[in-house]
């Protein structure tokens, strides 16, 4: 369109005469006659007061001719500079939204590779906790083939001697009947306390005091048996604890002399001691006990009578006579082991 304009302005201009000027103005005149309006006016477009001296002589009519041109031409090149305009916006436009997406896009890569990180954080410490286990499961698979060798060398042991022990027992047996048809003293097992050993209840307050327990009785006899005392079996609340395991006589009342003692360390659950030397004991003796410190053994309510000293007072002195004020209905897991022997 604009080299259309163009072309139809030059070939205008070139059938323009121009009128001679005065000689007021010999290079203005000159120029005119050597060169057609639009060329003059191309050459000369930024000397405004040259281009007016040299229009103010042109025909009116082919000034007009040269006005809608030149207006024409004005107009396209409006249009182009608005497409150029709009171009331009749009680019710079399109260059905000390019650079906002490589802007996110940056974010996003830098939270990626913060990701990445933490995930080959964690990625190493699973490694670590792998190769942990790998070598917790390689000595356990140790500890099992160590474990099958013992448990197979134990059952070869057991069907070995299997044998050997039932033909021992069976001859013992014939020994100790071929013994009892001959006069033999007899030993029967028995026990002083409550049947079940129960799991201690509540732990009494009171600390370094001794108790006894009017039902757990010494056994009744013939006048022809005797019975000591074999061992002891207890309940322990915690561990730590020192107790000592008594057996007591009734002298009179509340009063009862204190027959024999064993001190041990209770273990929480629990506690089996044999005597290394029995005791004698007498029919109707009781079973009692001293705790060193906190209670060894807790308690619950029940059928047995407890009697009890003092807080703090220990009664440890064997051959001495002890006072017991205090009762209640209290059951301790505490049991004596005798044997009723013959005479």
């Amino acid at each position: 369109m604009l080299l259309v304009f163009l072309f139809s302005l030059i070939c205008l201009s070139s059938s323009v005469p121009l009128k001679k000027m005065g000689n007021s103005s010999i290079n203005l005149k000159k120029s005119v006659e050597t060169g057609n309006l639009l060329q003059v006016i191309l050459k000369n477009k930024k000397d405004p007061a040259y281009l007016l001296s040299v229009l103010s002589n042109v025909n009116p009519a082919d000034l007009n001719a040269v006005i809608v041109l030149v207006e024409a031409l004005l107009a396209a090149s409006e249009a182009d500079l608005a497409a150029l305009t709009l171009g331009a916006t749009e680019a710079d436009n399109a260059y905000n939204a390019a650079t906002t997406t490589y802007d996110e896009a940056v974010l996003l890569k830098i939270a990626l590779v913060g990701e990445e990180s933490q995930i080959q954080v964690d990625l190493d410490a699973k490694a670590a906790e792998v190769a942990q286990q790998t070598n917790v499961v390689s000595a356990s698979l140790t500890a099992q083939t160590e474990a099958q060798g013992a448990k197979t060398n134990a059952q070869n042991t057991h069907d070995t001697e299997t044998t050997r022990l039932g033909s021992e027992i069976l001859t013992l047996k014939q020994v100790i009947a071929l013994l009892v048809g001959l006069g033999a003293k007899t030993v029967v097992a028995a026990t002083a306390g409550p049947e079940t050993l129960i799991t201690p209840g509540g732990r009494d307050g009171w600390t370094g005091f001794s108790m006894l327990n009017t039902n757990a009785v010494v056994p009744a006899h013939e006048s022809n048996q005797g019975v000591r005392l074999v061992g002891w079996q207890w309940n322990g609340f915690d561990n730590g604890n020192t107790i000592t395991l008594q057996i007591y006589r009734q002298t009179s009342g509340t009063n009862y002399q204190l027959i024999g003692q064993n001190t041990y360390d209770s273990q929480q659950g629990l506690n089996e001691m044999t005597l290394g030397t029995s005791l004698a004991v007498e029919s109707g003796d009781v079973v009692g006990w001293t705790f060193h410190g906190s209670a060894a053994v807790g308690h619950t309510g029940g059928p047995a009578t407890t009697r009890w000293g003092q807080n703090n007072v220990q009664f440890n002195g064997v051959g001495n006579t002890y006072n017991f004020p205090g009762s209640g209905g209290r059951n301790y897991p505490i049991k004596a082991n005798f044997e009723i022997y013959g005479l």
